[in-house]
């Protein structure tokens, strides 16, 4: 996930690895749609009935932000791509980039290890 050109993962910046990988999640599926940012803004304010700025999604999408889950299952909805397929990709990006946090890489590893999400404590 890119935001302001840096990969994330790579440098967490204080942020916990479960904000961070939930802002890769949002990234991704933003990223992967054929849709703009302002126009998933727009269907999301709708679906949310609710007043966003452009500023909370971006910080969202940044990590600087927690992310409110109906969120990320609206953008999912709204582009139509599955949690799920973006969390993978996530993780494959991560697992693959030399230069990602090693604590996070091992996160990744571990979250997608025998069939089970495992956190560090």
């Amino acid at each position: 996930m890119k935001a302001n050109g840096a990969r994330l993962w790579r440098d967490l910046q204080g942020r916990n690895q479960a904000r961070v990988f939930a802002a890769a999640i949002l990234d991704e599926l933003c990223q992967g749609s054929q849709l703009k940012g302002a126009e998933i803004l727009r269907r999301l304010r709708k679906q949310l009935d609710r007043t966003l700025s452009r500023q909370t999604l971006t910080a969202w999408r940044r990590g600087e932000q927690p992310i409110p889950t109906e969120v990320v299952l609206v953008v999912a909805w709204i582009v139509g791509r599955r949690v799920s397929d973006a969390s993978t990709a996530v993780a494959m990006k991560v697992l693959s980039d030399p230069q990602a946090d090693p604590a996070f890489r091992e996160m990744m590893g571990r979250y997608f290890s025998n069939g089970r999400a495992t956190f560090p404590s």
